[in-house]
């Protein structure tokens, strides 16, 4: 009697009260009290006016409950009926803030301007979408592209990381980090940074909250007393000095300094007698994931260990330092500085960020000029890292250590166009040999490639790029015009920005139905996704092969790519005229047929004048090649 008037009071106006309390029995002893209560609160979503989400029709909005009937508006499907069962089984219920809602209701600009503006008010609204728990990659999902552009998004996303790290209302999930809340009581910053403090597991995402602490000078709390014995801990109680007992050293002595109140912590130990027990220093530079605290490190070496520029030089390669390279010139380390830099050149591929730093901030240097390293050799070596990273991509292989030096190098050749003016300075001979190592790189911007190859003809038109035509039927290459290369972007952009968030949402509702082992949605949504992933992976996998074709490169003098070849039957007596074009462009019906068909590699090289008799299938075929021309696409 109790729960049916407070259920009575919560749900006054609802138009189907009293329907769906007596639907559930809960007023019946016979009945569980708990299984009465979770049918009843199945029901209750269903009125008049409230949204809901199928995964074939989207958001959609209940236009009338009549009896066992559900009449539902969806976008598509107006006036779409269905009984009250299947909509309960087959219908996410959706608040009228949910972000699927707003973004169905709401006039796109409106939305738009309210999320660029209110950052706050997003993140609220996205996370108490989810059953108050959101990750900024789910963030990010809902609002690009359909909201918000890439581009738009990193400057956004920075405001928001900011908002959820300082804003009150927002906390963090106790089983994970990462995943964030909206809180019902508000959080002071100092309980805020504590809760992360402790929930991060990561030792150096720990020494990122502690400092946040400190800035609010609060020492006295029990707060700040368990951080600072989180890290003096390491100081009084350790086996082997690694990167753990340095970077406490280093951050309380760093604290202390404008704290004083915190001397004691560091008092008693001394950094020369902590680094005589490092048994690698490389490594425990390598392994301090903090910049101030890997700065504070070199430094310190430098102030208290007598045999610095030893330490330094082994250093250098990977921490890059301008002032660490100061330190060792005004030491007189020239010529070890020299030594240093032929090993890098010579081991570019165990060196490879060391080696950009050499060519790219280090040119100028007097040392480096005694190198005598010739340019054509660096421009190589950076094509050949550029190569290899992408095969460790593709391998994954340190993914984001390969793309952060890919990155980089594309930079420096393509985008500051080091590689093109160095092709249109040199003798023809250079230039011949370094563009064929370009060509070679299969991963490189087709687009790229034809616009050097283009100025190459222009300043070299008697230069032949040899062996291109051979290498169109290379298992690696696909040829493809620029418009089938675009078209095949686009149907992958509309896949990943379209198919694959609308998939995610029906996967999100087929999981809100609960047990996994008879849910059909369930299995249908899984399935339509692994659909998705294969056309996804194909598309990719053509891209990647694809090679775009260069028009200003069709010779008549063949048949070969971009050509039309007219040929005489010699069996019938009529002429066949034939477009060679790529498996992306063939359609035999208006007589374009693929380089790679049956019928197009017996074609494919032949020129004017030829007699051709083969077999395809075990139909004989006999032509005379008559004319070659190139073909209008």
């Amino acid at each position: 009697k109790e729960l049916i008037e407070c259920y009575s009071g919560k749900y006054a106006g609802h138009s189907r009260l009293q329907d769906y309390l007596k639907l559930s029995n809960i007023s019946q002893t016979y009945r569980s009290l708990h299984e009465a209560m979770d049918d009843f609160e199945k029901h209750i979503v269903f009125d008049v006016g409230n949204f809901v989400f199928h995964r074939t029709w989207n958001i959609g909005r209940i236009a009338s409950v009549k009896g066992d009937e559900v009449t539902i508006d969806f976008a598509k499907s107006r006036g779409h009926k269905m009984s009250l069962k299947m909509a309960i089984d087959s219908l996410m219920p959706l608040a009228k803030e949910h972000i699927w809602v707003l973004k169905a209701i709401w006039p796109k600009d409106k939305l738009r301007e309210k999320i660029k503006t209110d950052q706050a008010w997003t993140l609220k609204t996205i996370i108490k979408s989810f059953d108050n728990r959101a990750e900024l990659k789910r963030v990010k999902a809902e609002l690009v592209p359909a909201v918000l552009t890439v581009s738009e998004w990193n400057s956004w996303s920075t405001k928001a990381k900011e908002i959820l790290k300082t804003d009150p209302s927002f906390g963090n999930a106790a089983d994970d980090i990462a995943t964030f809340i909206v809180r019902d009581r508000p959080l002071s910053f100092e309980e805020k940074v504590y809760i992360q403090f402790k929930a991060e597991k990561s030792y150096f995402d720990r020494v990122v909250y502690f400092r946040d602490y400190i800035e609010t000078n609060d020492f006295d709390s029990e707060y700040f007393s368990e951080m600072l014995t989180y890290f003096s801990g390491f100081l009084k109680s350790y086996q082997t000095v690694d990167e753990h007992v340095i970077a406490s050293y280093l951050l309380l002595k760093e604290l202390a300094t404008k704290y004083p109140r915190i001397q004691q912590q560091v008092a008693a130990a001394k950094f020369a007698d902590l680094f005589a027990e490092v048994e690698n220093p490389l490594s425990i530079y390598l392994n301090m994931k903090d910049a101030d605290l890997r700065n504070a490190y070199i430094l310190h070496i430098k102030n208290f260990i007598p045999n610095w520029p030893e330490i330094y030089i082994k250093l250098l390669p990977y921490a890059r330092s301008m002032r660490m390279l100061d330190a060792l010139k005004n030491a007189d380390y020239s010529a070890k500085l020299k030594k240093l830099g032929m090993d890098i050149v010579e081991n570019y591929k165990d060196y490879r960020e060391a080696f950009i730093w050499l060519i790219k901030d280090l040119r100028d240097e007097p040392w480096f000029a005694e190198l005598g390293i010739v340019y054509e050799k660096i421009l190589l070596t950076l094509l050949h890292i550029l190569d290899i990273t992408w095969k460790e991509i593709d391998n994954h292989k340190d993914t984001s250590e390969n793309r952060k030096v890919n990155r980089l190098v594309q930079n420096i050749l393509f985008k500051d166009k080091v590689l093109e003016q160095f092709l249109l300075e040199t003798n023809i001979e250079t230039t011949e040999r370094v563009y064929a190592l370009l060509m070679d790189i299969k991963e490189v911007d087709p687009a790229i490639k034809i616009d050097i190859k283009r100025k190459i003809s222009e300043k070299y038109p008697n230069l032949r790029f040899f062996g291109e035509e051979e290498k169109l039927t290379v298992s690696r290459g696909l040829m493809v015009t620029a418009e089938k290369y675009e078209e095949k972007q686009k149907l992958l952009q509309k896949i990943m920005e379209e198919d694959v968030p609308a998939n995610q949402k029906e996967i999100a509702f087929a999981l809100s139905l609960g047990d996994l082992r008879e849910n059909a949605e369930y299995k249908a949504s899984k399935e339509k996704q692994d659909e998705l992933n294969a056309r996804v992976g194909k598309l990719k996998n053509e891209l990647d092969r694809a090679r775009l074709f260069d028009k200003t490169t069709i010779t008549t003098s063949k048949i070969s790519f971009g050509t039309k070849a007219t040929l005489i039957n010699e069996l019938s007596g009529e002429k066949e005229v034939y477009t060679i074009l790529g498996p992306w462009e063939s359609d035999p019906a208006k007589d374009i047929i693929s380089y790679l068909s049956p019928l197009g590699k017996k074609l494919f090289n032949h020129k004017v004048g030829e007699r051709l008799s083969f077999s395809i299938h075990d139909r004989k075929f006999q032509y005379l090649i008559d004319s070659i021309e190139v073909a209008y696409f």
